[in-house]
């Protein structure tokens, strides 16, 4: 009895062994069947895209390259994600930048994370005092090729070198230069002083928000924290050529609300909700919740996508 007993448990857990394998090639085909789905409806946006494009083309070029260029970037990253549950090896040259202050700015090949090597280097005229190339916005890469790099401030009153975003053409990794400077702010009319240094505190840009803002990114504007001259606008559609588009200078703090030392530094991050068209402008007198016609109408109720992506 005893030996049927143990013929009879093993049979079962061969049956559910069986079981399990089966239940396991069942779904791995479900799985197999979504990612053909996926991928033949991602190559259907895309026929569908290509078929706009090449229909109106004559009558609208750019505006109908652009919408085929976002159709396979979003398409082609999803397909990218979703490929990673399978053994799929994808071979990508991986090229990164850096700014790393005093030492200029550089460019990396991390094709091989494990080994990564240096690819090229840039220096600028040394901006004595502050800090320079501290950080990198890399919003406009994909579009253009250009990545804009920049130090900061750390003395008051202007008692340093102004310090220069750059929009750097790095198309070339090899071979990164400087295409432009950013425009230096000005005070609008009727300011009662002609240059920022004249307001006290720092004068020049801080950051841009980086890519942790929702969306990234607006394609054709940079955004950024400029301490005394506020939020600064700037319209880089052509990076070889940009402008300021908008601006928004919030007020000192008074005596009564905030220490004067503390004055300095006014703004001093900015945080872009692009997805809502909402600028949040950090200030030592408070934070700011700004609107513009550059980003749109903004929407004031919870994003319908929340960010970052929960996968």
């Amino acid at each position: 009895d005893a030996a049927k007993y143990k013929l009879d448990l093993h049979e079962k857990r061969l049956d559910a062994q069986e079981k399990a394998a089966e239940d396991a090639a069942e779904e791995l085909e479900k799985l197999a069947e979504k990612e053909q789905d996926a991928y033949l409806d991602m190559w259907k946006s895309i026929d569908e895209t290509a078929k706009d494009v090449f229909t109106d083309v004559a009558n609208e070029g750019e505006d109908a390259f652009e919408r085929i260029g976002k159709t396979l970037k979003a398409a082609v990253l999803d397909m990218l994600y979703q490929m990673t549950v399978r053994k799929w090896i994808f071979q990508i040259a991986g090229v990164d930048v850096g700014g790393m202050g005093g030492l200029g700015f550089y460019s990396f090949d991390l094709s091989d994370p494990a080994n990564p090597r240096t690819l090229g280097h840039l220096s600028v005229p040394p901006s004595y005092a502050g800090t320079e190339f501290d950080n990198v916005d890399v919003s406009q890469y994909d579009r253009t090729g250009f990545v804009f790099s920049n130090g900061y401030p750390m003395n008051e009153g202007c008692y340093e070198p102004f310090k220069n975003i750059y929009s750097i053409d790095v198309r070339d990794p090899a071979k990164p230069k400087v295409a432009a400077t950013f425009p230096r702010p000005a005070p609008p009319e009727g300011a009662g002083f002609t240059d920022f240094c004249q307001r006290r505190g720092s004068f020049g840009p801080k950051r841009s928000g980086g890519l942790g803002q929702p969306e990234g990114g607006r394609q054709g504007l940079a955004i950024y924290a400029f301490y005394n001259a506020g939020i600064q606008i700037f319209d880089v559609k052509d990076p070889a050529k940009p402008s300021i588009a908008g601006y928004f200078v919030p007020r000192f703090p008074t005596k009564d609300e905030l220490p004067e030392y503390t004055f300095g530094n006014s703004t001093f991050a900015v945080f872009t909700e692009y997805d809502r068209n909402i600028i949040w402008a950090f200030s030592v007198n408070g934070v700011y919740a700004l609107s513009s016609p550059l980003l749109g109408q903004p929407r004031l109720k919870a994003p319908k996508k929340i960010w970052p992506d929960r996968r």
